[in-house]
């Protein structure tokens, strides 16, 4: 069976939208405030990705805050915003998350299973 590989790719706003509708639901308190910075962090030790934004707060004489969402996490979310917005993801798939340039991507891959032996009659 043929491989197929898609890419979903998110801008930061998409994913901090993703984001704030997964905590919503997990009924998570979320910061109250400014969203000022966002950013995908990939760790030089190659580990998972994660999703950074900093929030400053209605009360300026306080330092800005930022809130990391791990790769887990932020997969949940953007699987949960895709399928409210219709976006079709193939359940059966494998699912990892890969930067793409200043965007953030949910790579699926179906019917990648390696090692497989073909048999010559």
């Amino acid at each position: 069976m043929p491989a197929e590989i898609r890419h979903v790719l998110f801008s930061h706003a998409e994913a901090l939208e993703a984001v704030i509708e997964q905590w919503r639901r997990s009924r998570n308190s979320l910061p109250k405030g400014q969203v000022v910075d966002t950013k995908v962090e990939e760790p030089s030790n190659g580990g998972a990705l994660r999703f950074v934004f900093t929030v400053q707060s209605d009360d300026s004489t306080r330092p800005p805050r930022s809130y990391e969402v791990e790769d887990l996490e932020l997969m949940a979310a953007l699987i949960t915003y895709c399928k409210g917005r219709g976006v079709p993801l193939p359940m059966r798939a494998d699912k990892k998350l890969q930067r793409f340039g200043a965007r953030l991507g949910l790579v699926l891959t179906l019917g990648a299973k390696g090692g497989e032996k073909l048999a010559l009659d």
